[in-house]
This record gives structure tokens, C-alpha cells and sequence, in this order.
């Protein structure tokens, strides 16, 4: 519940703090109407996380955002929750009510502490007071509601139509992506087939090639006008993801060490056969690429994590309109990046999907690629070195 005191809030406090007088609810106004507008406020504290309206609830007053952050926001079908748009200082909101005598269209949500000035709707008139704010001085107050619903519309039509340019931009991009995913596969399946002699270098070909779709990528989102944080590639919140991805690795890893005793128990030949098809060792690759091996995979990681969960995920994302879009928006970007390890095995192709899964998962918790990054990381390093090794 929000903490409620009366506000006292008179002309001289007006003019000074946020400068209210100047703000569009109170333009036009002289200190007596002031002083009678606010006398008829309260001031209202809401913490991070606290609903301030609620969808579908009848609409009873208006509310002027006195410090801090609130998000508007919508729930779909499914209880899924999206966020609509952002307010900040000195924005009004629930006005409309007053016109519609209706429920409330939307939640608003406080992000972090916010202090609000709360005025009902019975103080402005409506339900028959006859010493109403609206019957004392109707022509300016009208006015200047008159003049925040109309804002408020045209702010709604240009968020309208921003939200169609950048959904179809988004679609461009996954097009676009698809496209240089589809090359890349065509083109390390055509150097495999040639190229006998790369055994062992497999992945260095493969991380210049997906470094070029990354370095592809990046170019386009800017060109965008996007920023890369929209896409994983991110510091914030960095620290808690690395906590909870240490901690879900350990776990995966100890159910796959797990499973591999096992399946020894089961069968001894089991202790020397590879999870992923191939096994890193000394006396197949060699100690020069074995190093060459453990390396590119710490530098193929992050750029795979970027272009499956950053950019395929995300674009996916916020591209669909169906219900459950991020759980489709996991699955169908783990299948398209899943393609892309055919040319090596199905084993490793249905690997990298399981993984994915988990990684995918992480990703829609956590909004960063430093967590999925660092857990591809272990997870990839474990079975190649670990579980694909025969016992000493």
C-alpha cells in the first residue's frame, strides 16, 4: 500500500520546487486557485514494484507524477506482462477517466520510489458536488485538462506509429540475418568438403565467419538507430547473472557428469566414448591444436551467444505478437542456430539445442549475454575436455 499524507503544498511551494506553477494542470492559474486546487491533493509514495492503477479497475482520480519513474503497462492473454511506455516528473495521467467513465485501460507501475500528487475525481465535480474545482473555476481548469488529453493523444498516435517502423525494421533485420546464416552454412559446408586439410582448424574458419555476421550485425543495428544493450551486449545487471549462470551450470554439469557414470556402469566402453561425437585429445589433435582448439571455443562462445540469443532471439521477440512469443521466439531461434552445427554432427546440432534451450532461457531472464556467455563457456569446455576424454 502507498504512504498517504495531505499534501500542503501552497503557492510559494509551487513556484519554487518543481515549478508547478508553470506545469500545463496549473497554467494560468493565480495563487488562490492554486492554493484551492492542491488543497484537494494528496501526496502518495509508492515503492519499486507497486501498482499505482490497475487494469480493468474503475477509474476514480488523476495523478501528477511529483518525482520519479512509473511504467505503463499492459497484461496479454496468457498473464504475460509488456510495458507500454515510460512516465516521468511532472507527467499527468488518469485523466481520462474523468471523460469515460470507465475502468482503467492499463496498469501503471512504479519503478523504484515515486512520489505522486493524487487528485480524485469527486473533488473536480464529478458526481454532483456543487463546490467543485469545476464549478469554482471551470473555464481554466477544462482548459488545461483539455490541453493534457489532447497531448496525451497525439503523443499516442506518434508511439503508434514509431512502434510499426521499428517492428517492421525489426523484421528487415531477421530477414537480413537469416540470410547471412543460410551463407554460412553453405559456405563452411563447401570448405569442408574441399578442404581435407583442415581438420583441427574447423573452428578457427568457423569463428571468422561468424565474426563477420556479428561485425554485420552490429553495423545494422546502428544503422538502426538501435543501441547494442537492446541486444544482450550489456554490463547491466552483469553481476547477478554471472551469480545464477555459475550456479545453474554447476547443476547442468553435475547432472552430465552424472549421467556419463552411468552409462561406465552400465557398460565400461561407455568410459571412452565422446559425448559430442569427437574427443579432445593429445594423441588425435595434438598439443599445439588442442591449445588452438580450447581457445577459439572461448572466443566462438560470445559470438555465437551474441548472434543466437542477442540478435536471433531478441529480433524474434519483439518482432512476433502471438502469445507466448518468448517462449516461441527460444525455439525457433535454438532450431536456426542448431542448423549451423549440421556440418559437424546431428549429435552436436541436437546438443547445441538443448543448450540453447538453457542458454535461451537465461537470456529472457537476465536481458545480458555476460551469464549465457560464461556458461557456454564451462558447459562447452566440460564436455569437450572432460567428458569426451578417455581415463587417464
Amino acid at each position: 500500500m502507498p504512504e498517504v499524507s495531505r499534501l500542503n503544498m501552497r503557492t510559494d511551494a509551487v513556484s519554487g520546487g518543481p515549478h508547478w506553477s508553470e506545469h500545463a494542470l496549473f497554467a494560468g492559474m493565480d495563487a488562490a486557485q492554486i492554493e484551492a486546487l492542491t488543497e484537494h491533493m494528496d501526496e502518495r509514495i509508492y515503492n519499486d514494484g507497486e501498482v499505482v492503477v490497475r487494469e480493468g479497475e474503475p477509474a476514480d482520480a488523476l495523478y501528477v507524477i511529483e518525482q520519479g519513474i512509473l511504467a505503463v503497462v499492459r497484461d496479454d492473454d496468457d498473464g504475460e506482462r509488456h510495458e507500454l511506455q515510460r512516465m516521468h516528473d511532472g507527467e499527468v495521467f488518469g485523466e481520462m477517466g474523468l471523460f469515460r467513465d470507465g475502468m482503467r485501460t492499463a496498469t501503471v507501475v512504479a519503478v523504484g520510489r515515486s512520489r505522486l500528487l493524487y487528485l480524485p475525481f469527486h473533488a473536480l465535480g464529478r458526481g454532483g458536488v456543487e463546490e467543485s474545482l469545476l464549478a469554482r473555476f471551470p473555464n481554466r481548469l477544462m482548459r488545461n485538462i483539455g490541453t493534457l488529453l489532447t497531448e496525451r493523444m497525439a503523443n499516442l498516435s506518434d508511439d503508434a506509429v514509431e512502434l510499426l517502423r521499428d517492428r517492421l525494421k525489426m523484421g528487415q533485420f531477421f530477414v537480413s540475418l537469416v540470410c547471412l546464416l543460410s551463407l554460412y552454412t553453405l559456405g563452411i559446408s563447401i570448405a569442408n568438403h574441399f578442404s581435407a586439410g583442415l581438420t583441427g582448424y574447423g573452428p578457427l574458419l568457423s569463428i571468422v565467419m561468424l565474426a563477420v555476421i556479428a561485425v554485420t550485425c552490429t553495423i545494422q543495428i546502428r544503422q538502426m538507430g538501435w543501441t547494442l544493450d537492446r541486444f544482450g551486449v550489456t554490463l547491466r545487471g552483469a553481476r547477478r547473472a554471472l551469480g545464477e549462470a555459475t550456479a545453474v551450470t554447476l547443476f547442468v554439469l553435475g547432472l552430465l557428469t552424472l549421467g556419463k557414470w552411468l552409462l561406465i556402469q552400465l557398460h565400461p566402453a561407455f568410459a571412452d566414448v565422446p559425448l559430442i561425437g569427437f574427443a579432445a585429445r593429445v594423441e588425435m589433435y595434438g598439443a599445439d591444436r588442442l591449445a588452438i582448439l580450447g581457445v577459439s571455443y572461448g572466443l566462438f562462445s560470445p559470438i555465437q551467444e551474441f548472434i543466437a540469443r542477442g540478435v536471433l532471439q531478441t529480433s524474434l521477440e519483439q518482432f512476433l505478437t502471438f502469445k507466448r512469443k518468448t517462449l516461441a521466439a527460444v525455439l525457433l531461434s535454438n532450431l536456426l542456430f542448431a542448423t549451423l552445427h549440421l556440418h559437424t554432427s546431428y549429435k552436436l546440432a541436437a546438443l547445441a539445442f538443448a543448450g540453447g534451450l538453457l542458454w535461451g532461457w537465461m537470456f529472457a531472464r537476465q536481458r545480458t549475454l555476460v551469464g549465457v556467455s560464461a556458461s557456454h563457456i564451462l558447459v562447452g569446455l566440460y564436455l569437450i575436455y572432460v567428458l569426451s576424454a578417455s581415463p587417464l
